[in-house]
């Protein structure tokens, strides 16, 4: 057993992204498809649906990550987390108060926090009581081409940390190997 939070974090491992689909039902064969790749964790981004299809999908999504042992992550709104009965929340910039978050949702709801390239977002929501911060993009994106970039060299400060972090490298796999 490690006692590296980063190591021992459940979040470890291939962290999906849903697209912007009203399709539910490709949506989830879509994260099947990605679960027999590897996924671990797969975050609901749906920015421009209608909050009854947000919480639809939520709730499919929430029985197909039963299903295949998935963690199940709702990008910007705690309540429809915790409503949904997912397993975290991931918040930026004016998505919702951090400690606000922790104190509804309680020690089991997995707070993330949107850093960009600032270390010093990432100490303030870390004591507010986030449990993962992420950074990032690290390279240009198709999917987000308006995206803060996070230099590479932005790791070095935020590994002082000590805390699960993660990366947002974008979906350019030539990218990511560099």
């Amino acid at each position: 057993m490690t006692t590296d939070p980063a190591l021992a974090h459940p979040l470890r491992g291939l962290y999906g992204i849903t697209p912007e689909w009203d399709d539910t039902a490709r949506l989830i064969a879509a994260v099947e498809a990605a679960a027999r790749g590897g996924l671990r964790a797969v975050q609901l981004r749906r920015k421009l649906a209608e909050p009854a299809k947000r919480l639809e999908q939520a709730r499919a999504l929430r029985a197909a990550c039963d299903r295949l042992d998935l963690l199940l992550i709702i990008n910007d709104d705690w309540r429809l987390a915790i409503e949904a009965g997912a397993d975290g929340v991931h918040l930026g910039r004016g998505d919702g108060d951090i400690a606000q978050a922790r104190q509804a949702g309680g020690p089991a709801l997995l707070i993330g926090a949107s850093c960009y390239a600032e270390p010093g977002l990432a100490r303030a929501a870390l004591a507010a009581g986030a449990d993962h911060v992420a950074f990032g993009a690290v390279f240009d994106s198709p999917t987000k081409p308006a995206a803060v970039h996070a230099p590479l060299s932005c790791l070095t400060e935020a590994r002082g940390l000590r805390r699960p972090g993660t990366w947002r490298a974008g979906r350019c796999i030539r990218a990511i190997r560099r």
